[in-house]
């Protein structure tokens, strides 16, 4: 694979799945990709109805009335013998006690014979873990009666472990009495999607009060494998914890409600309290307390009773409409999708060196109709995964594509900017090398007729004034020419050791000038690696400015100083100094500062910052408007090393 499809690759496809791996164990991350699977379910969820479980509610209205019949609340236990006998009458086929019996109160006589009356309508109890043990619970280390325990496969099956239990003991002494855990565990967020089915205490395991119900009539084998859990025959898909998904219908009570006091008052005969055989025949009653202070649950449809979520879970189980978790593949397929732009956009081909943004885009919006479309699929047949990363992944892979597709625009513009200027470069060298020639001839011509000494004084004057031109026009076609090659040269310098002290002693020497003064901090060699005739031109050039904007008289100061990094060259005058708008400026390309009268191009300075940065280093200028202009040019230093000594000054000698 080529260097830049992997280069493309690690940025479209590979940081996106980082960064979103990365923000996967964060806490925000789960609450927001909990946030988005709660509003898809909502958004597909169907009303429903279960036929198969009733809710018997021991509700505000049920203490009220019962007061004067039976006592207060909490009501002694021959309230739930008569509840108990009148449903065996009504022929229900199971119930489910959901009001925690632990100790002895008055009429557990009467219920444990209710209990052991109806064998063909199984009763379970209700239990409570708990994480400590205090108050009477049951730790793991005491004997839980082998009766409520559920055996297991050989190999221990994944359940919510809790230090002890709270257990309906004075019940506990018949051996085929049938207890139900109430007990679960919320989502970090504080909201109940999954609801435990199997929980351990200790070595024991112990059924949740749904599947107790499912299997009322006896214990049964528990096994889970693959994340599976397996009773008696029937497979339920659970997790790490042998919870399952609970699925929410719209409508808030998809099941028959009835109150406590009218099966009271119906079972005693009371004028006005009466129910329908016909809702509880062959149906599983779950009776608990729905009052003002009775446990509430907060769920993604809202809170709810802790009674009406018992028997969703049950109506869910004994329907098979439940979620499980759609598996690793699913995940990897959805992922796929995401990072599908970014796969196409690298390895489809580049216009102009550009990635295809539009193209990227419209998969990238087909890619987001799809994992919407294929995660509300998921869900309708009961499979969930998270939907979270891979819109995040697609997400940051357009991201990516626009920073990508904006780096190729800009690289693409610079390219072909570069491209143009040096087609102008090249043109205007070749018309400069056409000119050079009949323009030497003319000025030649011109010195000729100038030594003729007939010519009268107004032919002389205009014959001098057309040579004057020519000669302007031939220095500074010949300017281009040398810039032109100078140019070529700065794009690939040669670099040598150099010492920058002889450099300027050169330099200053060449100028002849006593008012050009050369010192330096230290006399000794200031190494560092460059071209020296590309430095030479810069140095040339910076005296040069000097010495053309300052008097006859006023001196020019050359002072070189070494720091630990750098050496720094400044070139110092008492001119007329440069203004501070036009200070940003000078190093433009034919830029003249305002009121400067001495010729130039305006190319110099340009020059000179072109040549000191293909050295890796900066130029730049201090000045004040009559006081005078300070050039300082700094370039990296190399290590003091005495083999340099003569190698640089072969270098110089041969610049």
């Amino acid at each position: 694979m080529r260097p830049a499809l992997l280069a493309r690759m690690a940025w479209l496809v590979g940081l996106p799945v980082v960064a979103v791996w990365l923000l996967a164990h964060g806490s925000l991350y789960s609450r927001v990709d909990a946030w988005l699977l709660d509003h898809g379910k909502a958004l597909l969820a169907a009303e429903r109805y279960f036929d198969d479980v009733v809710v018997l509610e021991i509700d505000e209205h049920s203490l009220v009335e019962l007061r004067s019949l039976i006592g207060p609340w909490p009501f002694p236990r021959d309230a739930y013998a008569v509840a108990l006998d009148y449903l065996a009458e009504l022929q229900a086929r199971a119930v489910f006690v959901d009001v925690l019996l632990s100790d002895e109160r008055e009429g557990d006589e009467s219920l444990r014979r209710s209990l052991r009356r109806y064998p063909d309508m199984p009763v379970v109890l209700a239990a409570s873990a708990v994480n400590d043990t205090v108050g009477g619970a049951t730790d793991g280390s005491d004997e839980i009666p082998s009766g409520v325990v559920w055996p297991v496969s050989s190999v221990p099956p994944p359940a919510l472990q809790w230090a002890g239990a709270v257990l309906p003991g004075p019940f506990l002494d018949d051996p085929v009495q049938r207890i139900g855990l109430i007990s679960f565990q919320y989502d970090p967020d504080g909201v109940l999607r999954r609801f435990p089915l199997l929980h351990q205490v200790g070595k024991d395991y112990l059924p949740s009060a749904a599947l107790a119900l499912m299997r009322a009539s006896a214990p049964s084998a528990v096994a889970v494998e693959q994340g599976v859990l397996t009773v008696a025959g029937q497979a339920l898909p659970v997790d790490a914890t042998s919870s399952l998904g609970i699925r929410y219908p719209a409508n808030p009570v998809p099941f028959a409600r009835f109150s406590f006091v009218d099966l009271i008052g119906g079972a005693l005969g009371i004028p006005g309290r009466w129910v329908d055989p016909a809702h509880f025949r062959d149906r599983v009653v779950i009776m608990g307390k729905t009052s003002l202070f009775a446990d509430q649950v907060n769920t993604p449809q809202g809170v709810m009773s802790g009674v009406h979520v018992l028997a969703l879970t049950y109506a869910a189980l004994a329907e098979r409409d439940y979620f499980a978790s759609a598996g690793p593949a699913w995940a990897v397929l959805m992922v796929m999708l995401g990072v599908m732009p970014g796969m196409f956009a690298a390895r489809s081909p580049r216009q102009e060196g550009r990635v295809s943004w539009k193209r990227g885009v419209g998969i990238g919006v087909a890619v987001f109709v799809a994992l919407i479309l294929l995660h509300g699929g998921l869900l309708l047949v009961g499979l969930e995964t998270s939907l979270l990363a891979p819109l995040l992944i697609l997400l940051m892979t357009m991201g990516a594509m626009g920073v990508v597709a904006q780096r190729d625009a800009i690289r693409t513009s610079m390219a072909a900017a570069d491209e143009l200027a040096e087609r102008q470069r090249r043109a205007i060298a070749m018309l400069s090398h056409e000119l050079k020639s009949p323009l030497a001839t003319i000025d030649m011509t011109l010195q000729n007729l100038g030594l003729a000494a007939d010519l009268p004084p107004a032919v002389q004057a205009r014959h001098q004034k057309i040579q004057r031109a020519s000669q302007r026009l031939l220095a500074m076609i010949t300017h281009n020419l040398d810039e032109d090659r100078l140019y070529r040269r700065i794009r690939t310098p040669e670099r040598h050791p150099l010492d920058l002290l002889w450099l300027g002693r050169e330099v200053v020497a060449e100028r002849c000038d006593p008012a050009i003064r050369l010192a330096a901090c230290a006399d000794v060699p200031a190494w560092v690696e460059g071209d020296s005739t590309l430095l030479r031109i810069a140095l040339r050039n910076l005296i040069d400015n000097a010495r053309k904007y300052s008097s006859d008289t006023a001196p020019v100061d050359v002072v070189l100083h070494m720091e630990v990094r750098w050496v720094n060259v400044m070139v110092i005058d008492r001119g007329q100094g440069i203004c501070e708008d036009d200070l940003p400026h000078v190093f433009e390309a034919y830029f003249r500062a305002r009121g400067v009268v001495a010729e130039g191009s305006g190319l110099g300075l340009a020059m000179v910052r072109e040549i000191v940065r293909a050295h890796d280093g900066e130029v730049v200028l201090q000045s004040e408007p009559g006081m005078g202009t300070t050039a300082i040019l700094s370039l990296p230093r190399v290590r003091d090393d005495p083999r340099y000594g003569a190698k640089a000054a072969n270098v110089v000698a041969n610049g």
